[in-house]
């Protein structure tokens, strides 16, 4: 252990690029990964990088979505902020505003995310078969503190004709 030396970052800030995708907080994440002979190596989330959104995450999960078409969401948990991370497919995904009704739209693939705020709808549909995604929770999923509305809501038009959705998400309420 080298002691009096700081510690170097493997990667500069330049390998996660954060752009603004609404006025209320949700950020398109973009990864830039390091290759070589052997391969990639994606930094997906840096607490250096992340400091000043306040996120510090406490829960990873990962989601497989089977078949193009399908949709996830509309779905809100109070007191919980997540960025979700495609590692591979690609998605339509949606960071939405009860308040006002307003929906930020942003097409992911492969090394890309977004940043949902607490409270904010977030919500996607998969654009091919075999999407894997991660989730990074600042607070534990907490069934209590969970809500959504209809995938419809607010006019939303998704680019591919819904082939599945759960029950659950097809019975939440539609709001205009």
């Amino acid at each position: 252990m080298m002691r009096g030396r700081k510690r170097e970052h493997m990667f500069g800030p330049e390998h996660v690029t954060w752009t603004s995708v609404s006025a209320w907080g949700a950020y398109r994440l973009d990864s830039h990964p390091v290759s070589d002979a052997r391969g990639d190596w994606t930094r997906i989330a840096c607490q250096v990088e992340l400091a000043p959104l306040h996120f510090r995450s406490v829960q990873v999960n990962i989601s497989h979505t089977r078949s193009k078409g399908t949709i996830r969401g509309l779905h809100y948990q109070r007191g919980l902020t997540k960025i979700v991370y495609v590692v591979d497919g690609e998605i339509l995904d949606v960071v939405g505003n009860q308040g006002s009704g307003e929906t930020a739209k942003v097409k992911l693939s492969a090394n890309q995310g977004v940043y949902v705020p607490a409270g904010m709808l977030h919500g996607f549909q998969a654009l091919t078969d075999n999407v894997t995604m991660i989730y990074l929770y600042d607070a534990y999923y907490a069934p209590a503190e969970e809500g959504g509305v209809h995938y419809l809501s607010y006019g939303l038009k998704w680019p591919l004709e819904p082939t599945n959705v759960s029950a659950r998400d097809a019975a939440f309420p539609r709001r205009r």
